[in-house]
C-alpha cells in the first residue's frame, strides 16, 4: 500500500518526533506576520477544501498553527549521518 505524499509527510514527521530528531513544543508557533498565510492559502489545498465529507456539504478545514524544532540530538544526527554522506 502506498501512502499519498500528504499522508507520508505526516507519518515522516511523527516518526522523526518519536525518534527524538524533531520536537513539537506545546503551544509554540511563529509570530512573524504572514508566516502561515501562504501555506493556508496554497492553491493545492483548494481540492481538499472543496472535497465533500458526505457528498452533501463541503468539509471544514481548521489549521493548527504550530512549529517543529530540531532537537540537539537531531543536530548531532545530521552532523554524523547526513553531512557525512554529502562529502
Amino acid at each position: 500500500m502506498r501512502l499519498s505524499k500528504r499522508a507520508a509527510f505526516s507519518t515522516y514527521m511523527d516518526n522523526l518526533c518519536r525518534l527524538g530528531i524533531l520536537e513539537r513544543p506545546p503551544f509554540a508557533h511563529m509570530t512573524t506576520p504572514n508566516t502561515y498565510e501562504p501555506l493556508e492559502n496554497d492553491p493545492e489545498l483548494d481540492e481538499i477544501k472543496n472535497t465533500t465529507i458526505d457528498n452533501s456539504e463541503k468539509g471544514n478545514i481548521e489549521f493548527d498553527r504550530r512549529m517543529i524544532k530540531l532537537t540537539t540530538f537531531g543536530k548531532q544526527f545530521i552532523d554524523s549521518v547526513v553531512r557525512e554522506k554529502e562529502m
